[in-house]
């Protein structure tokens, strides 16, 4: 596996100790920290408190992905996300990724400061991410998911989840390669708990090594 994970600022170093992403969610509904730091200052506060303790990246969420989560329009994301990575970027020199399934989002947030796109939907929903990353240089997480953004949680099991997981990852890259991404941008994600049962979430847990060995040109988040 590589050793730098290429992002538009800077090349991040990977394949020795493990990486922190701490996720700072600036919705109302997120289920982890939904409501907490709908402000700027109250945002930038608890980024402080992730740096200080420890993490290596910062992943902003303006669109909550729960089960039973509303959908956001791209307006009021880009109006949650882009002010906070306008302050964290003018107060720390330090990585910075969106979590976004739409490009015009992703876009705003690059030109206010942030390096990495990740995308629960892995191309599904909107391709010109690709686009955005190949022009930009800023680093990709590919995330598998089944299902749309209306249906995601609410999809049939597949009968066998490592099939499913493998097939929907090479897609993707295929996807993200055929419009000029670099692999040495691109971040895999098994995406446990989107369209996955309790049981197949264990599963991949699991079989993470196996998942792992077959795309071992690219870190997993």
């Amino acid at each position: 596996m590589r050793n730098v994970w290429k992002t538009s600022k800077r090349e991040i170093s990977i394949g020795g100790r493990p990486l922190v992403m701490a996720i700072l969610n600036v919705t109302p509904d997120s289920f982890s920290d939904g409501g907490e730091f709908l402000s700027v200052a109250d945002a930038l506060a608890q980024a402080e408190k992730l740096i200080r303790d420890g993490a290596d990246i910062i992943d902003i969420g303006g669109e909550s992905t729960r089960p039973g989560g509303e959908p956001v329009s791209a307006e009021d994301e880009i109006s949650r996300v882009v002010p906070v990575v306008e302050a964290l970027t003018k107060n720390f020199d330090f990585p910075i990724s969106v979590d976004t399934t739409k490009s015009m989002v992703a876009a705003r947030a690059i030109d206010a400061g942030a390096e990495i796109i990740n995308d629960i939907s892995g191309l599904r929903w909107d391709p010109e991410l690709a686009d955005l990353a190949n022009n930009t240089g800023a680093g990709l997480v590919l995330m598998h998911s089944r299902g749309g953004p209306q249906n995601m949680h609410k999809q049939d099991p597949v009968a066998d989840i490592m099939d499913d997981v493998s097939d929907g990852l090479h897609r993707s890259v295929s996807a993200a390669v055929g419009r000029g991404v670099s692999p040495e941008q691109i971040v895999l994600d098994v995406g446990l708990g989107f369209g996955k049962t309790f049981d197949q979430n264990l599963e991949l847990l699991a079989n993470l090594d196996k998942i792992v060995s077959e795309f071992s040109d690219f870190p997993m988040l």
